[in-house]
């Protein structure tokens, strides 16, 4: 299932990095537990995120939606007045994606997220990871 999702970013220009992991379970809790205003399950974790204090796509928003409904992100898109889109995709679509998904390949979490989602794909990838790797030492 691919999703493409367009939202303005509003930053703070005093981002509060205090308690995330705290703030992330608040937002994991609203999500299960809440009656949020969005009937729509994408918008409702964007929402939750929100809620939790932190912006559209951060990486907690970008965890639940991981976590929640299985969706990580392909391609990311940001204009010059903070407008982003981001396309979004299976666990498999992620990890077939390229290297330059830094937003997918350079997040642990989504790695093994995406790992347990599709556990022979990953399998896969490892092991091509290793080919190459030992291909560069001989």
């Amino acid at each position: 299932m691919m999703r493409t999702i367009t939202i303005i970013q509003h930053r703070d220009p005093m981002p509060d990095y205090s308690n995330e992991e705290d703030r992330y379970e608040m937002a994991k809790m609203l999500l299960q537990e809440a009656k949020l205003d969005s009937t729509d399950p994408v918008e409702q974790v964007i929402e939750a995120s929100w809620a939790a204090g932190f912006n559209g796509f951060d990486d907690a928003c970008l965890r639940l939606l991981a976590g929640f409904l299985g969706l990580f992100p392909i391609d990311w898109l940001e204009d010059q007045q903070g407008k982003i889109t981001v396309q979004f995709g299976t666990a498999l679509d992620a990890i077939n994606s390229n290297a330059d998904n830094v937003n997918f390949w350079e997040n642990g979490y989504l790695r093994d997220e995406a790992a347990r989602r599709e556990p022979r794909r990953w399998r896969l990838h490892e092991a091509e990871l290793a080919r190459q790797f030992h291909r560069h030492l001989t």
